[in-house]
């Protein structure tokens, strides 16, 4: 019988990066980055290698979700006032219903 080659690793992982190469990063790579991203990996350069996490993101997030929470609730309130104390609510449910 022939005997099989052995192989070094069964899987190769897909993000899995050498740790010597993130801060050399070519400026020409950097195109379709986002500053957010870019300012990541300088702060993972600087650290030496060693991954940190970031969070700054989760503020904004909050904010923006925040911000979209209190613009539905005032949508809301409005067209709450304009339905049920005006014309329009009657006029609405005519046009549906015929």
């Amino acid at each position: 019988m022939a005997k099989k080659k052995t192989q070094g690793k069964k899987h190769k992982f897909k993000y899995v990066e050498p740790t010597s190469n993130l801060g050399t990063v070519a400026p020409q790579a950097n195109a379709g980055i986002s500053d957010g991203a870019q300012s990541r990996i300088r702060q993972v350069a600087a650290v030496g290698g060693a991954p940190s996490r970031d969070f700054s993101y989760v503020g904004r997030d909050l904010r923006r979700i925040s911000i979209l929470l209190l613009s539905l609730v005032v949508l809301e309130l409005v067209l709450w006032y304009l339905f049920s104390h005006t014309g329009l609510g009657n006029a609405v449910y005519n046009l549906v219903q015929a």
